[in-house]
This record gives structure tokens, C-alpha cells and sequence, in this order.
């Protein structure tokens, strides 16, 4: 009996707290976008921070796509995957999940270029 039990608190959990493949699915707008630019690697040099516009959006499909809206930059699709619980490839750029709730998106990517020193930080903010 203690063993149904478990089983059933585990089930039940499991429907409280969807998988990140799951809560991802959906349209997110572009809250705001802060890129930051280090030369050498652990200097900034440069930082910019552009708010959404509104129709700045992105549509996650169950089917891998991904919609992107810009009044500025125009539409495009692409692909994504998620790859594990707190990674998401979208095309060939892969982002840290840093925060992912029903109602905020936070994707974060560190590229670094040892080769020439310089090191490029995105934060992509979401919301619905």
C-alpha cells in the first residue's frame, strides 16, 4: 500500500510541474534583449539594451518550429529543440534556460572566442 502511494504522489507531481518541451509551446513576446561585449574576456566594453517592441514576438510549435515577429526585422521560422530541461538549440545558437514559468521566459547564452579574446553574453527576456 505504501508503495501505491508513492506511486500515485509521483503521477501527480509529474502533472503539476510540466516538462520544459511542454511549457515552452506558445507565443512569447519580446520583453527585452540586453547584449554584452567583453575584449578582453572578462572586460566589458560595450552593452546594449533594446525593449520590445510591440508585435516582437516568438511561436514555439510542438512540431520543432519556431516563429519569429519583428516590425522591425521582419518574420522568419526556423527550427529549435529542447535538448534537456535547461537547454534550448535554436538553429545552431544554443541558450541556457535560465527561467521558464507559465507567464516568463529568461534565455541566457555566454559565447566565448578564446582565439581572439572577446567573449559576446545575450539575455533574451520573454513574456506572455
Amino acid at each position: 500500500m505504501l508503495c501505491a502511494t508513492a506511486v500515485l504522489v509521483a503521477c501527480k507531481r509529474d502533472d503539476v510541474s510540466p516538462r520544459t518541451a511542454d511549457k515552452i509551446l506558445g507565443t512569447w513576446r519580446l520583453q527585452k534583449a540586453v547584449d554584452e561585449y567583453y575584449q578582453p574576456m572578462n572586460t566589458l566594453v560595450d552593452k546594449e539594451e533594446t525593449i520590445g517592441l510591440p508585435g516582437d514576438s516568438v511561436v514555439f510549435k510542438s512540431n520543432n518550429e519556431v516563429y519569429t515577429y519583428s516590425p522591425v526585422d521582419g518574420n522568419d521560422m526556423t527550427t529549435y529543440e529542447v535538448l534537456n530541461e535547461t537547454t534550448l538549440k535554436v538553429e545552431d545558437e544554443t541558450y541556457e534556460i535560465k527561467k521558464l514559468t507559465n507567464n516568463e521566459l529568461y534565455l541566457y547564452q555566454d559565447h566565448k572566442e578564446p582565439a581572439v579574446n572577446t567573449r559576446y553574453v545575450q539575455h533574451l527576456y520573454f513574456v506572455r
